[in-house]
C-alpha cells in the first residue's frame, strides 16, 4: 500500500521558462545547459560525488539509477540538494539531482517533460505495488494522467526525465572520447525495485493509531512516542516471533541495480517530450512568511519549499536603531533590556544569512505571524498571534532533512510525530509522503509587568508547535 499526498504551485511567476523543441541530435548547447537553477544546486556533497565519479556521465547516470529510490508524489519538493541527502525522490527531484551532477561536470543537460509507456509489471515494480488498480490510482493521484489498455497490461503517463549531450563514438557517455556528441534521453527515476517485508505486526496487534496517540496524551509520559511504539513492537516480536528483530518487519523498498558499460543510445520509452533548461514554475512550491500589525505590514518574504529542506530558516529580531544596539550591548542581550526601552526589527535568516529585514516595532508589541503555503490544491494560511522579539525556528514537516545548527530550527524539525508516523508506515508496510505543513519552535517566556508596562523577560524553556 502506498499513501500519496499531492502538492504543487498555484502562484504565477513573471519569468516563465521557454520550451525548446526540435530533434534531439540537432540541439545546440547554451550556457544555461551547465548552469545552476533553484532546484539544480552544486552543493559540496554534489561536487564531491561528481568528482568521485570522474565527471563521467555514464558513471553519474548509473549512480543515480542505483542509489535514489523512487517514491511517487507530484512537483518538485526536494531539489537536488535534499534528494542526494535523503536518497529518495520522485521523477522531478531525481532529474534535478542528475542535472546537478551532469552540469557541474560540464555536461550540457536539460529537463524533459513528456509521456512514457511501461508494461504494468514495470509500473508495479517502480511503485512497489502488487495490485494493478492501486498502481493506476497512484498515478492518477500524482497527476500523471495515465491511460491504459483494457487488460491493464501497459500504462502510459506523464514523466520528467533528462536529455544530456554526451560523447558518442566508441564509448558513448565516457569522457575518454570527445570526437562526437549526441543528445541522449536519460530516465533516472524509472527503475526496478524489490520489496522486502516481514509479517504485518501492527495488524496482528490490532494497532489503532488514534487510540495509541490518545493513550499517550493521557499518560503525560516523558518517554517519546517513537520509543514507546518501537518497544511495543519489540515486545510482541519477543512473544510471538523470537527469531525476528524490529528491522526484519519494516517495509523495505530496494533498487535492483543496473550497470551500463555504455549509455544506451536508444530508449525503451518514447522520447518526445518538451525540453526546459529551468524547471517550469508550475512544478514549484512556496512558503510565504508575513508579519503584520493592524493596518501595517512589517515583513514579507517568499521562499521555495526546496530551499527549506534542511530547516535552517530562522525568524529573529534585531535592534531597530543604533541606540537600540547600544542598549542591547549595555544590558548583555536583547532579552535583558527592559522591553519598554527597546525597538526591534524582524529579520529572516536562511542558512545563517540574513535575507530580509522588516520595519521597526516596539519590543513585545503584539503582532500576527502568517505562514502561507502555496500548494497544488490551493493556498493554506497558518496564522499565529505572537509578540515582537520572540524568535521562531521554522520548518516544513513531511520531509526528511539533516539537522541544522540553529537551536530553534533544530527543535522545529525534531517533533517526534514526523518520525513516528514514518515508522508506523514502515511497520504497516506502506510508504507515505505527508502534505507539507509548517513546524515552529520558539522560546517560552515569562513577562513581568509594572503598571501595565513590560519591564523584564524570563526564559522558561522551549516550545514546539505544528498544524
Amino acid at each position: 500500500m502506498t499513501l500519496i499526498i499531492l502538492f504543487t504551485l498555484l502562484i504565477p511567476k513573471i519569468n516563465q521558462p521557454t520550451s525548446i523543441m526540435g530533434w534531439p541530435g540537432q540541439r545546440i548547447p547554451v550556457r544555461s545547459d551547465t548552469s545552476q537553477t533553484p532546484e539544480v544546486i552544486f552543493t559540496e556533497r554534489i561536487k564531491d560525488l561528481a568528482d568521485s565519479l570522474d565527471h563521467d556521465p555514464r558513471k553519474i547516470y548509473e549512480w543515480v539509477k542505483n542509489n535514489i529510490v523512487y517514491i511517487p508524489y507530484y512537483s518538485s519538493i526536494k531539489g537536488s540538494k535534499a534528494t542526494i541527502i535523503d536518497s529518495i525522490g520522485n521523477d522531478i527531484d531525481q532529474a534535478s539531482l542528475l542535472l546537478a551532477l551532469l552540469r557541474y561536470s560540464k555536461v550540457p543537460s536539460r529537463y524533459v517533460i513528456g509521456r512514457v509507456r511501461m508494461d504494468i509489471e514495470q509500473v508495479l515494480s517502480l511503485l512497489g505495488e502488487r495490485d494493478k488498480r492501486n498502481a493506476v490510482e497512484i498515478l492518477k493521484k500524482i497527476k500523471t494522467r495515465p491511460i491504459f489498455n483494457a487488460d491493464t497490461t501497459w500504462v502510459e503517463f506523464n514523466h520528467c526525465y533528462v536529455r544530456a549531450r554526451v560523447p558518442m563514438q566508441y564509448y558513448r557517455g565516457s569522457q575518454s572520447d570527445r570526437r562526437g556528441t549526441v543528445w541522449l534521453p536519460l530516465f533516472p527515476s524509472l527503475k526496478e525495485h524489490k520489496i522486502g517485508k516481514g509479517p504485518d505486526i501492527p495488524a496482528e496487534m490490532n494497532f489503532d493509531p488514534e487510540e495509541f496517540f490518545g493513550a499517550y496524551l493521557k499518560k503525560d509520559s516523558i518517554t517519546d512516542l517513537f520509543t514507546i511504539y518501537k518497544e511495543d513492537i519489540i515486545g510482541y516480536l519477543n512473544a510471538h516471533y523470537p527469531d525476528l528483530t524490529y528491522d526484519d518487519v519494516l517495509y523495505k523498498k530496494e533498487i535492483v541495480s543496473e550497470h551500463y558499460p555504455i549509455l544506451p543510445f536508444t530508449s525503451p520509452y518514447h522520447d518526445s517530450g518538451t525540453e526546459y533548461k529551468v524547471l517550469p514554475d508550475t512544478f514549484r512550491n512556496y512558503l510565504t512568511i508575513r508579519i503584520e500589525r493592524p493596518g501595517a505590514e512589517i515583513i514579507t518574504k517568499t521562499l521555495l519549499i526546496s530551499d527549506l529542506i534542511d530547516y535552517s530558516l530562522f525568524l529573529d529580531y534585531i535592534p531597530a536603531t543604533h541606540e537600540d544596539s547600544l542598549l542591547v550591548e549595555r544590558y548583555g542581550g536583547i532579552w535583558n533590556v527592559p522591553p519598554y526601552l527597546l525597538s526591534v526589527k524582524p529579520a529572516i535568516l536562511l542558512h545563517d544569512s540574513m535575507i530580509a529585514i522588516g520595519k521597526k516595532v516596539s519590543m513585545l508589541e503584539e503582532v500576527d505571524l502568517y505562514l502561507d503555503l502555496y500548494l497544488c490544491d490551493g493556498s493554506r494560511c497558518y496564522p499565529l498571534t505572537t509578540k515582537a522579539g520572540i524568535p521562531f525556528g521554522i520548518g516544513i514537516g513531511g520531509l526528511y532533512p539533516e539537522i541544522p545548527s540553529n537551536h530553534y530550527s533544530q527543535l522545529a524539525l525534531e517533533a517526534s510525530s514526523d518520525r513516528l508516523i514514518r515508522e508506523i508506515d514502515w511497520t504497516m508496510h506502506c510508504h507515505s509522503i505527508s502534505r507539507p505543513s509548517p513546524r515552529i519552535a520558539f522560546p517560552i517566556l515569562s513577562i513581568r509587568y509594572s503598571g501595565g508596562v513590560p519591564t523584564a523577560i524570563d526564559l522558561l524553556g522551549d516550545g514546539i508547535s505544528s498544524w
